[in-house]
């Protein structure tokens, strides 16, 4: 026991809170949990997560102890009630058992609410059910259900909640530009037209680009728009995925009013009167004396009848005196994890992480990501995103490839490392560091704490199950 709390601190200092005392004072009345919203501006105080693992995850008992020690924490923090949010139950194997030999599989279930401060409210008519009743079950209309799924956790919306202008163009064309938006068109002009990106990123000195959804790229020198194109040059797929998408930008637009996105070859030629064969970048080009727009095609196949229909697939848009900015070394800097990993280590002590000043010790990210209108990824590294909501720090990403191999680091070997926990370290090697009340899942282990929690993601390389991915959660 005494090696393994030793390793622990080493580590992250993964240990369960001390419960000094708190059983000697018994439980003072608890806020309720609401069945419905209340109909009056409420103040939320924190959202919190508790979970726990147990054979029978339907159990009434089981179920209380779980809602009680989130009514605890509300309490602590003042709170008037809670509002139950979300439930997950994840079948799972726990480590003890692991190490014994003996296959066991358990069932690890989290709650999440809002712990609010309550308000007025001047009718009851016309309330809202929550997502949870008091119980700890699913409502649905009057009723009230109760599942055990295998799930898979969806933390960010699929669609953007921005407020962005309203646009009526969805013509791309030399002459109308993008939307009505030309090239050489400054920055805040743009900004006023299309509101706030989806993305920002600024990896080269002289050039910086940003989006609008994820097909919709705009590219800026010195304040002015030199290119547009609508595929994504340089994030990776998988952080791609977490930009929101926008209907109109992503799937709305058009060539000169005529011809729309997956529009076959032919029917563009004809509706755009272009007789020339594609170039060898599977492009049709059209150019007036200042820019050139290029239509992209792609190929599907019918396999049923081997047919092939070459399709437009997207587009490109820029100056004819366009130059791309001159690729650097983005450097790499280890001590953002250093830092990271020293505010974990504090969070035993101080029940949180000052994002001001973690922030400070991170420097300027590379780039950002806008989720909602309170809330956003910062991207630092090669490796490192932040998840940030109304300013407070809430997730950190170490993820196995954040941008596209078009983008150059100083050293393209570094790794992401925390405390013993490496990128690419198998999980035979690693097993040894797991907590007794870890949570294994195919290719996940997850360790808990009273203030965090931190999953680590495996993948199947030859049997040998490579750690390529961590996602620590803040409560």
């Amino acid at each position: 026991m005494n090696k393994f709390l030793a390793i622990i601190a080493v580590i992250l200092s993964l240990i369960l809170l001390s419960v000094n005392g708190a059983y000697a004072q018994p439980d003072k009345v608890l806020p309720p949990i609401l069945d419905y919203y209340p109909n009056c501006d409420y103040q939320i105080l924190k959202q919190h997560s508790v979970s726990d693992e147990s054979e029978n995850p339907d159990s009434k008992t089981f179920k209380a102890k779980l809602l009680k020690k989130l009514g605890k924490k509300a309490r602590n923090l003042g709170a008037d009630a809670l509002i139950l949010l979300d439930k997950t139950v994840k079948q799972t194997t726990r480590q003890r058992q692991f190490t014994s030999g003996r296959v066991y599989k358990g069932y690890k279930v989290e709650y999440t609410a809002e712990f609010i401060k309550q308000c007025e409210a001047t009718t009851s008519e016309n309330r809202k059910l929550t997502p949870l009743n008091r119980h700890g079950e699913k409502t649905l209309a009057t009723n009230t259900i109760s599942q055990i799924t295998r799930t898979i956790n969806i933390r960010f919306p699929s669609k953007a909640k921005l407020t962005r202008p309203s646009i009526s163009d969805s013509e791309i064309s030399l002459a109308n530009g993008l939307y009505g938006v030309q090239i050489g068109t400054d920055f805040q002009n743009v900004i006023d037209t299309f509101g706030a990106p989806s993305v920002t990123l600024k990896l080269q000195q002289e050039e910086f680009i940003i989006s609008y959804g994820r097909s919709h790229w705009l590219y800026f020198q010195y304040d002015r728009l030199v290119k547009i194109q609508s595929e994504p040059p340089f994030l990776s797929q998988d952080t791609l995925n977490m930009v929101p998408l926008l209907d109109f930008f992503d799937n709305n637009w058009h060539i000169n009013n005529l011809v729309k996105r997956k529009a076959n070859l032919d029917d563009v030629r004809t509706a755009l009167k272009i007789n020339t064969a594609l170039n060898d970048k599977n492009q049709l080009i059209i150019e007036d004396s200042n820019n050139l727009l290029a239509l992209n095609f792609a190929f599907s196949k019918n396999h049923h009848t081997n047919n092939v229909t070459t399709f437009l697939q997207g587009f490109s848009m820029q100056a004819k005196d366009y130059r791309a900015a001159a690729s650097h070394q983005i450097s790499v800097n280890s001590e953002q994890y250093h830092e990271i990993e020293q505010q974990i280590l504090k969070l035993d002590h101080t029940n949180e992480i000052l994002w001001q000043e973690l922030s400070r010790q991170l420097g300027e990210p590379l780039g950002h990501i806008t989720l909602t209108a309170d809330s956003q990824l910062n991207i630092y590294n090669a490796h490192l995103i932040v998840y940030l909501k109304n300013s407070e720090l809430k997730t950190i990403y170490l993820n196995e490839q954040v941008f596209s191999e078009a983008v150059v680091f100083s050293d393209e070997s570094f790794v992401w490392k925390l405390g013993r926990f490496k990128s690419g370290s198998s999980l035979a090697e690693l097993s040894s560091y797991f907590p007794e009340n870890a949570f294994i899942t195919d290719g996940e282990v997850g360790i808990e704490t009273e203030n965090y929690s931190l999953s680590l993601f495996f993948d199947d390389e030859d049997g040998k199950f490579a750690l390529y991915q961590a996602e620590i959660k803040l409560f």
